[in-house]
């Protein structure tokens, strides 16, 4: 990349932030490998200019990434639109479990896609969990006994739409004190063993099987689900328990075809909206 950009850097002093992107987008750009690859070639660089700058053989890293002070910024990897789960999907996914007499595939589908939690946080949960003595029932997810969510002293207080509520009465009823999702040992359920259950729905839905969908999808259902009736997006941080609001609303991002939906409420709602009231003179 020296050779072809005539550059003539005889001295790593000389490199600039600005020579460190410049050569970003000549692997990107030019010779086509992929962005992960070309934010490996930063961090290689990053960490040999460490290595000199802690050897008092230069000031400062131009490579440096760092979060706070970096002045060169990894590409941001993508793989293209989020996928996650149509309400018609949901809704055969709910029936074709039902039919095939999963109960337990079905009533995680329910939970999940009502409540946006993670798969370790409802696989944990045992009747401590839930409030039933509010005004609106509410699952709680904090840290119990050996286990604990995400951020240990977090806690979350999720309200339950009806047919939450349905499924974890009934589970509530039968769980005897243990978890209330359990597999057929009475255990703790796992997360491939019953993905690979609620993928086997999927032809009977119309799902095709090479779409990157699975558990987790349901918390971008939840999530999409939530703005879109109108939900304040604090309220919602405070029951996804996500940390940043530019996190949660990447969760919130649709497709193309949404988004032209979306603008065409705009439309409707506002046709005349912008416009001056008065004719000028």
């Amino acid at each position: 990349w020296l050779e072809i950009s005539n550059l003539h850097l005889e001295k790593t002093s000389v490199v600039t932030p600005e020579t460190v992107r410049e050569f970003r987008r000549y692997r990107v750009q030019t010779k086509k490998v992929a962005k992960r690859t070309a934010n490996n070639d930063i961090t290689n660089l990053h960490t040999i200019f460490s290595w000199a700058v802690r050897e008092k053989l230069m000031a400062e890293s131009p490579a440096d990434y760092s979060r706070k002070s970096g002045r060169v910024k990894l590409y941001r990897v993508t793989n293209g639109e989020p996928e996650t789960y149509t309400e018609e999907e949901y809704q055969g996914l709910v029936e074709a479990a039902a039919v095939k007499g999963d109960i337990l595939i079905r009533d995680m589908i329910v939970v999940f896609a009502g409540t946006g939690m993670r798969f370790q946080e409802l696989s944990h949960l045992v009747p401590a969990s839930l409030k039933w003595d509010t005004q609106v029932p509410l699952v709680e997810i904090r840290a119990r006994g050996e286990w604990s969510p995400k951020q240990h002293d977090e806690v979350k207080l999720i309200p339950m739409l009806p047919e939450v509520q349905e499924v974890l009465r009934r589970r509530n009823d039968e769980a005897s004190g243990g978890y209330l999702f359990t597999n057929r040992a009475g255990n703790l359920i796992a997360d491939n063993k019953t993905r690979e259950r609620l993928k086997r729905l999927f032809p009977a839905v119309g799902i095709d099987e090479n779409r990157r969908l699975h558990w987790h999808s349901w918390r971008r259902y939840f999530v999409k689900r939530c703005v879109g009736a109108g939900v304040s997006v604090n309220v919602l941080m405070e029951w996804t328990g996500h940390d940043t609001v530019a996190m949660c609303l990447e969760y919130a991002r649709t497709n193309l075809n949404d988004r032209f939906k979306e603008f065409g409420k705009v439309l409707e709602s506002g046709e005349n909206m912008g416009k001056p009231k008065n004719k000028p003179r």
